[in-house]
């Protein structure tokens, strides 16, 4: 390949009888491959103590922090939020039953 628009190719080896290229390569690819360096991994058997561990994502510390050991449900808890929400509930409908004769006696005094 030339410099800028050119688009003449220059063949990499000469054209045979039968019009064909014989490849440079003998594996049959038209550039050699080039070898990385070796590598190694070492498989730990055992869970022991690793960078995820010691330094876990943000996401992690956030759901280890939700699971928190929350307070023990018993019996006498349940009940103790029962009574409150009850007691909560019949606020509010004496609340509703104030105002429902508060408007009721508007409407008499009008009428």
């Amino acid at each position: 390949m030339g410099c800028g628009t050119s688009s003449e190719v220059m063949p990499s080896a000469a054209p045979l009888e039968n019009g064909k290229v014989e490849k440079s390569v003998k594996n049959g690819e038209s550039t050699p491959r080039r070898r990385g360096s070796p590598l190694a991994f070492e498989v730990p058997i055992r869970d022991g103590e690793s960078l995820v561990r010691k330094h876990p994502p943000m996401r992690f510390q956030r759901l280890e922090e939700q699971q928190l050991p929350q307070p023990e449900i018993t019996l006498q808890l349940l009940q103790k939020r029962q009574a409150e929400a009850e007691e909560r509930r019949r606020r509010i409908l004496d609340l509703r039953v104030q105002s429902a004769q508060h408007f009721q006696q508007k409407i008499r005094t009008v009428a």
